[in-house]
């Protein structure tokens, strides 16, 4: 399978994204890891669209963008449907992960929890796994190999 140069740079941002989620998530930051997940997902799906040769539209919404791509790839089942469910849940974190709450008193990181990353990165494991299937690759470690190599190569497109 090709993957286009547009949606390298875009699975290179998204993977920058889910290390960026690990530090944070490591430090106890669950705030600004559930942000950086939320990006990562947003990216990746981006990443599909664009491999799909559709223009991603500019939203921050995971579950209208795993719509779009589940629609494209015809693809609408069960797991597409559980996809979505917690891709609902997660796209909250973009907003709420940077602003105060409650009349702004209470900041993200006083309400965003170690649960709500677990969320977060269930919801990027569901994503991943399905990038996989649609570059073709064993995992998105082996997707993560292929776009550095691409960028590193200079390549017009990366044939895994």
């Amino acid at each position: 399978m090709k993957i286009s140069p547009r949606a390298a740079v875009w699975l290179r941002m998204a993977l920058r994204d889910r290390d960026a989620a690990d530090v944070m998530r490591s430090g106890r930051f669950y705030d600004v890891a559930a942000y950086h997940l939320h990006q990562a997902i947003e990216k990746m799906l981006k990443a599909l669209l664009l491999n799909e040769s559709l223009e991603p539209p500019r939203t921050h919404d995971l579950a209208k963008l795993h719509r779009i791509l589940a629609h494209s790839l015809h693809a609408q089942d069960q797991q597409d449907e559980k996809i979505s469910s917690v891709l609902r849940r997660v796209s909250i974190f973009h907003v709420m992960a940077r602003y105060p709450m409650v009349d702004e008193t209470t900041a993200p990181e006083d309400w965003i929890t170690e649960e709500d990353v677990a969320l977060a990165a269930s919801a990027w494991e569901a994503v991943s796994e399905m990038a996989a299937r649609i570059f073709g690759v064993s995992d998105i470690h082996e997707a993560r190999r292929f776009v550095t190599a691409m960028k590193d190569g200079g390549d017009d497109e990366f044939r895994p």
